[in-house]
């Protein structure tokens, strides 16, 4: 691999696209894609220090009707993610600090990320933690694209 430089905050700036999001469980190392082979996600970081973050399952399910039933409202909840709030930049290390999310557990919370650049693509990686989707432990890897 070419160079892999530690982000600034002027290097975020702008909307990225994911390209790949891979889980890894603790401490069996077993890996799984987060949402398919092609996940649909987008995270914004601005000038001013704030961010969100949206990402759905690319195979979710359109309800039935324009009210989803109890059941499709818990499966289309249960295949996105979604938070913003500010964030915060030190080296290798990145903070999210969260005042809204999907997951109301989120809310109000640091979420410990580390960064880098890799070939013109962020590469960024949670600390081992609890898994939303499996509720094990395990460590992500996202990679993004910058979108011009």
């Amino acid at each position: 691999m070419s160079g892999k430089t530690n982000p600034s905050s002027a290097a975020l700036v702008g909307t990225w696209r994911q390209l790949t999001a891979v889980a890894e469980a603790i401490p069996s190392g077993v890996t799984r894609d987060v949402m398919g082979p092609h996940p649909v996600a987008y995270v914004i970081f601005t000038p001013n220090g704030r961010m969100m973050l949206m990402g759905v399952d690319p195979d979710r399910k359109r309800p039935a009707g324009e009210v989803p039933t109890d059941d499709e409202a818990k499966y289309l909840y249960c295949s996105m993610i979604a938070y913003g709030g500010t964030y915060t930049v030190n080296g290798r290390e990145g903070v999210y600090h969260l005042d809204i999310s999907w997951n109301q557990v989120w809310t109000g919370t640091k979420q410990l990320r580390y960064w880098e650049i890799r070939d013109g693509r962020l590469v960024i990686s949670t600390p081992e933690f609890i898994d939303p989707f499996i509720g094990g432990r395990s460590v992500h890897r996202i990679t993004w694209e910058k979108i011009e």
